[in-house]
């Protein structure tokens, strides 16, 4: 026990003497939240069957990328899907579904593949009676370029037109 303490006071000392010859100063870097806006819409029409199109790159070199997405609908009866692609895996003469199904599916085979998809996760179950879809999203992705859809599955016809108001920003951390 008497060792110990002797070997405990010695170390102590030692490390005592080693921070005083330190004359090199330390401190923390400072950490800035940046945020792009992508996207600003008000009142935006999509009619059924139709699609509204946002391309966003998220460049290398940042911290912790995030979308932000924000929007509502004025006609809530019209259920207005979000679908966030990989621009390169992007077909546009496809439903959207159907793409997002078709992708899910190629990540499942090739699972350390790139993202394809990044919304919805699925399969996706839709909202019970009474539910809403959701109108804001916080998504993390990779670095590459990524399309945002909003989507209008209804049958195209006066009834089932959409009008959305919202906003899309891309949020990283990066040292100044």
């Amino acid at each position: 026990m008497r060792l110990n303490r002797r070997l405990l006071g010695t170390l102590m000392g030692l490390m005592g003497l080693g921070l005083t010859g330190c004359e090199e100063t330390t401190g923390f870097a400072r950490v800035e939240r940046q945020t792009e806006v992508v996207a600003h819409f008000q009142r935006q029409t999509i009619e059924g069957k139709a699609r509204v199109e946002h391309v966003s790159t998220v460049p290398s070199g940042k911290d912790h990328p995030e979308f932000l997405v924000n929007w509502s609908n004025l006609n809530s009866e019209v259920k207005v899907e979000l679908y966030v692609f990989l621009r390169s895996a992007y077909i546009d003469s496809l439903p959207p579904m159907q793409l997002a199904q078709d992708l899910t599916n190629q990540q499942k085979q090739n699972p350390d593949g790139p993202l394809l998809i990044l919304w919805p996760q699925l399969p996706l179950e839709g909202p019970q009676f009474g539910d809403r879809l959701p109108t804001q999203l916080h998504l993390h992705p990779s670095v590459a370029e990524w399309v945002l859809v909003f989507y209008n599955p209804l049958d195209r016809n006066v009834a089932n037109r959409a009008l959305i108001s919202g906003s899309i920003a891309l949020s990283y951390f990066s040292l100044p």
